[in-house]
């Protein structure tokens, strides 16, 4: 990160009069992650600006000024919170989120699977949190271990959900091309994958993706190409799950995620999430999410260095 700080001619800035940047916490596509600081209440809080090749882009810009409006809709606790939202001196767009401390879900991943117990809590925090999307009209469409985070509070861990960036509203606020692809081939849909509309059963299909490569601890599709892989997304069963720990329920739960026919997967995220905390509540599987030190071990900087790609 040192590296970094050094030449960024943000680093030590104050944005629209109100945000110290201090640090840099991530990088993706459209913008830089920073940590800052919100100066009147002295408060940390993660920063994203775009970048200015990308403010260039008039369809960057709206889907970054869309990010914001889709966040600023969204209440659910495992939905990451949004701040404000506006634009520097320079003209620069910026997005404040509440800073988050823990990992990654692939930072968390890269140590090994999860316990089934730990699973059926993911999908039932991530499900709740995408029933509230998607009773906005937001399809998420790029759900992935990067864009999960787990944060530590109190005694709990909390999944949150991250970067909106690539998000749908079923209003039009996202257009694109006929048959254009987006998202990331490893976790989309049969039908995300093919190019044709989505809808929120999209997500529920990435959501069974992110499950299964929890249980097990790969995805059940991978390829030497993006296209073999979206490929296997269309066509590929997935492979048997062959855990040391079999929960029969918890494991039809995700295969029914994972139905290529969207008319196949559960009804809606409230009947996944209803799912998962009936496997909870029953008693049929028991654990938590990573303690902290492992999450500590995992990603020791604040919000991970993959948040809102």
């Amino acid at each position: 990160m040192g590296e970094f700080e050094g030449i960024d001619p943000l680093i030590g800035r104050v944005i629209d009069g109100r945000y110290r940047v201090d640090a840099i916490i991530g990088a993706g596509g459209m913008g830089t992650i920073y940590r800052a600081c919100q100066l009147s209440i002295d408060r940390p809080v993660a920063l994203k600006v775009i970048h200015t090749q990308a403010a260039q882009d008039p369809d960057a810009v709206r889907r970054f000024e869309v990010e914001a409006q889709i966040v600023s809709r969204l209440r659910h606790p495992n939905t990451m919170s949004l701040i404000d939202f506006g634009r520097d001196t320079d003209g620069r767009l910026y997005l404040v989120c509440e800073l988050l401390h823990g990992a990654t879900l692939d930072g968390v991943l890269a140590r090994g699977p999860m316990a089934p117990g730990q699973v059926a809590s993911l999908i039932r925090q991530v499900a709740g949190a995408l029933a509230e999307a998607h009773a906005a009209g937001v399809v998420h469409r790029d759900l992935k271990p990067s864009n999960l985070f787990i944060e530590q509070v109190d005694t709990q861990e909390i999944v949150k959900i991250l970067d909106f960036g690539i998000a749908k509203l079923a209003d039009g606020g996202v257009r694109t091309a006929s048959g254009r692809i987006f998202g990331t081939p490893r976790y989309m849909s049969p039908e995300q994958a093919e190019g044709d509309s989505v809808d929120p059963r999209s997500d529920l299909y990435s959501l069974g993706v992110v499950a299964y490569e929890c249980l097990c601890g790969r995805p059940p599709f991978d390829g030497s190409t993006a296209y073999s892989l979206l490929m296997k997304q269309v066509h590929d069963p997935p492979p048997p799950m062959h855990v040391a720990e079999t929960v029969p329920e918890l494991e039809a739960l995700i295969l029914a995620l994972l139905s290529k026919d969207p008319a196949d997967r559960p009804r809606d995220a409230r009947e996944v999430a209803q799912r998962a905390r009936l496997l909870e509540g029953a008693g049929v599987i028991s654990g938590s999410l990573p303690a902290q030190d492992a999450l500590d071990r995992a990603a020791p900087d604040p919000q991970g260095t993959e948040t809102w790609g």
